[in-house]
């Protein structure tokens, strides 16, 4: 009940705080001539029938969703990403609990790097609505490995070695949609049984402000103690 609680509370500021943002941004990046593609990828997209460039946008934008998500996994911006990975009872609503900054940085990093390849507006927004409902769809606790198909697409089973609880599945499986890109670089791990437990390693509170507030507490901390070893001299190192 705890966790179903979180992932509403992460819910609501999203869609009536970080969306409002991700409006307002949006023809910021869209409509800004520096970060349209190139006009030779323009005219080559608009050449080319819609459902290959809807084809194009969801390949091209698991791509990078498939790096910005190692991206998440590093140590500056893990903090922020690890509140998602903290719901130890995973469902479909576990893909609501993301940290406004880490929502911010998604919606950020992916739309405009397809802006920067000259992907038009529609097939962007196609893109972002066809992985956020199969988000949905690989958090939710289904014991599909979808057999052949996995070989092509990410699977509920696949996506939740993810968030395991296991030593042998740390950093596998960033892919959203097509699991040949974990296969590809090596990240792929995927059991045929589910995995038992979910969660994060790291201690972190399980209450929604405490979980808002997390990862500038570490962020501070950090900060601090690079103050303190580089600004200060250590008690016996004065000069």
């Amino acid at each position: 009940m705890q966790n179903t609680f979180v992932n509403f509370c992460f819910f609501v500021i999203n869609v009536f705080i970080m969306l409002p943002v991700a409006t307002y941004l949006s023809p910021l990046i869209f409509s800004d001539p520096s970060l349209k593609g190139s006009t030779l990828l323009t005219e080559l997209w608009a050449q080319l029938p819609d459902i290959l460039i809807l084809i194009a946008a969801l390949v091209f934008g698991d791509f990078i969703g498939y790096w910005r998500h190692r991206l998440e996994h590093s140590k500056v911006f893990w903090p922020f990403h690890l509140i998602h990975h903290s719901d130890t009872c995973m469902t479909w609503f576990s893909l609501e609990r993301i940290h406004p900054f880490n929502r911010l940085t998604t919606y950020a990093i992916d739309s405009l790097l397809l802006t920067l390849i000259g992907l038009p507006f529609w097939a962007i927004f196609a893109n972002f609505t066809f992985r956020y409902f199969y988000g949905l769809l690989i958090h939710a606790n289904l014991p599909w490995t979808y057999g052949k198909l996995g070989l092509i697409f990410v699977s509920p089973v696949m996506h939740r070695w993810h968030h395991a609880l296991d030593k042998n599945a740390i950093n596998v499986n960033f892919a959203s949609v097509f699991s040949f890109y974990d296969r590809l670089f090596k990240t792929f791990y995927s059991p045929e049984h589910q995995c038992s437990k979910t969660g994060a390693f790291n201690d972190t509170p399980n209450n929604f402000l405490s979980q808002l507030g997390y990862p500038f507490k570490v962020f501070f901390k950090y900060v601090r103690k690079m103050s303190s070893t580089y600004l200060f001299n250590e008690p016996g190192n004065t000069q």
